[in-house]
């Protein structure tokens, strides 16, 4: 309980950094030096997601500013998902998930699918808080295993680190 209330503050934390840098009208009154007076953001506005061009990459010399962001949805790719739902479904097959209030034990009578594809994941953006919602189905249809996954990347002006898909809760729900 107490790792979960602290991820609940880490989290809120970031969202009102990001809310901060999301605010393109409030400059502070001074700008330090070597910091470009202009803000940049990379992240579609509510809706316009599917509207920025595939091609489009930020350039991380564009300025000095720092920002940690999540990705868009367009940013990751079908084939990122799958491997991420494969990897948690083996872990779950051989035994070696740790389990957690985060990856809870198999549930009885759960069938872990045996052949599957990208095409058995349903993948859900939600664009408020930035992670993705990844279901996938029991062999037999009657469960689905709901993987919580986000995509923080770090810009700053030198480089462009993390970025690796990571899955932060598995839930089971019956169906």
């Amino acid at each position: 309980m107490f790792k979960k209330v602290c991820l609940f503050l880490i989290f809120i934390s970031l969202l009102a950094a990001c809310n901060q840098q999301e605010q393109p009208n409030s400059m502070p009154d001074e700008i330090p030096s070597g910091i470009s007076s202009s803000i940049e953001t990379n992240r579609p506005e509510a809706g316009n997601a599917s509207e920025q061009p595939e091609n489009e990459s930020h350039d991380p010399n564009v300025s000095n500013s720092m920002d940690i962001s999540n990705s868009s949805a367009q940013e990751v790719n079908e084939n990122e998902f799958f491997e991420i739902v494969n990897k948690v479904i083996i872990d779950y097959e051989n035994g070696i998930m740790v389990q957690s209030e985060a990856y809870p034990p198999l549930p009885e009578g759960f069938l872990i699918p045996k052949n599957r594809s990208a095409k058995d994941i349903d993948i859900v953006f939600n664009e408020t808080i930035g992670d993705y919602r990844i279901t996938i189905a029991s062999a037999d249809g009657k469960w689905d295993m709901v993987l919580f996954a986000n995509k923080f990347i770090f810009v700053s002006a030198e480089s462009t680190t993390g970025g690796e898909l990571q899955v932060t809760d598995v839930v089971f729900v019956e169906k």
